[in-house]
């Protein structure tokens, strides 16, 4: 489980209960040397972004555990090598041009700075538009917020 940040519950399928996290992995290790025998996982710890359970599965694990956890996904990136979440290049445009309304809009002091301003915030909200009809039903209105 390499990316996960918190592990909420576990549940073995046949089990009503959720297993019950342990303490430590010395706790996993002493109910490991009192038996080996093969059941219904109840306890469960992580240990270096490994899941041990106790007793081992009588039946394949995969098949029969559900977790709940938290992760921490990968960070977003806007690279053209490695874009994520991808994003089409039908859409670039629409990121250009907010880009350069927000530079112009903090570079108020630019010469021509509140024209150029006006100009991509246009250019934009015709992109945006246009990026918003393609998936909308006919007669659903938009409205922007600002």
């Amino acid at each position: 489980m390499p990316q996960y940040q918190h592990v909420h519950q576990l549940h073995f399928v046949g089990c009503r209960e959720p297993m019950t996290p342990l303490g430590s992995f010395q706790e996993y290790q002493e109910l490991k040397a009192d038996a080996n025998t093969p059941g219904i996982p109840r306890y469960y710890v992580l240990q270096n972004n490994t899941l041990f359970v106790w007793p081992p599965p009588d039946r394949d694990l995969e098949s029969g555990i559900c977790i709940y956890h938290s992760y921490l996904p990968d960070n977003l990136t806007c690279s053209a090598v490695n874009p994520n979440p991808p994003i089409p290049k039908a859409h670039d445009l629409v990121f250009v041009y907010f880009v350069l309304k927000q530079a112009f809009l903090r570079d108020r002091h630019a010469p021509g700075a509140g024209m150029k301003f006006q100009e991509y915030s246009a250019l934009y909200d015709r992109e945006k538009q246009k990026l918003l009809a393609a998936g909308n039903p006919p007669g659903l209105a938009l409205r922007s917020y600002r």
